[in-house]
């Protein structure tokens, strides 16, 4: 294995952790789904494994319950998939032995729909609009004519998939649903063009809170950043506050 291989391994091992770290840190807030979901795991005979417990950024929890069935969908069929995810698996494992059904809990369709052809659910509802966030250091980008600026950006947006897709194996059915839904459903793409000071600032909370980015240097000065469509877009408004 090459050292890039190796690297990429890795990266996508840190990243199951942190979607399972966000898929939890939803249950907690949604007694079906908590529900469902612990029913799924104990079903996996996954291995349990003690994993320090860290609040996921929430930029990548969930948003609803629709959100995370397909967020949950996903990450199970990634994690039955990949070898190097064990130590995600044995943290829902972990906390799936540990769960307490709520008293008075009726468990609904919701219960069919972590994994299987009950999924059919979710497209009867109005999917959320997913966004690729472009953030260009302003000075950078009055460097280049109009059409030199789209290609620019362009290649950054080009360059954020790419890094997704590598993640995926190559497979667009095995990338996050919010990625797969900007490639395929032609979703749109922000620009935001920023004084240097407040693009260091985005990109190291996205670096900090292990969100899925690309940053661009030139001349070792950080020049623009590709923000994932799996990453909330309320991201950037809260950091500008």
């Amino acid at each position: 294995m090459n050292r890039e291989s190796h690297s990429t391994l890795v990266e996508n091992a840190l990243q199951h952790v942190h979607h399972t770290q966000a898929v939890l840190a939803y249950a907690a807030t949604d007694a079906d789904f908590a529900e469902s979901l612990a029913h799924y795991v104990q079903n996996q005979f996954w291995h349990p494994v003690s994993l320090p417990i860290e609040t996921p950024s929430s930029y990548a929890v969930p948003v609803d319950q629709h959100d995370a069935v397909r967020v949950a969908h996903w990450l199970m069929q990634e994690l039955d998939e990949q070898p190097e995810a064990y130590t995600a698996r044995g943290a829902l494992a972990t906390w799936a032995a540990t769960y307490k059904e709520p008293k008075n809990l009726v468990l609904g369709i919701v219960g069919l729909a972590i994994i299987g052809p009950t999924l059919g659910l979710i497209e009867n509802k109005k999917k959320k609009k997913t966004k690729l966030q472009l953030v260009v250091e302003e000075t950078w980008a009055l460097s280049f004519t109009p059409q030199e600026l789209v290609e620019k950006t362009h290649e950054l947006s080009q360059a954020v998939i790419a890094k997704e897709l590598r993640s995926a194996r190559g497979k667009l059915e095995c990338l996050h649903p919010d990625t797969a839904d900007w490639c395929m459903a032609g979703s749109g793409t922000e620009l935001l063009s920023l004084p240097h000071n407040e693009v260091e600032l985005i990109c190291t909370t996205l670096a900090a809170e292990q969100l899925s980015h690309i940053a661009l240097y030139h001349k070792e000065k950080l020049v623009a950043i590709g923000i994932s469509p799996s990453i909330n877009d309320q991201l950037v408004e809260d950091i500008l506050k």
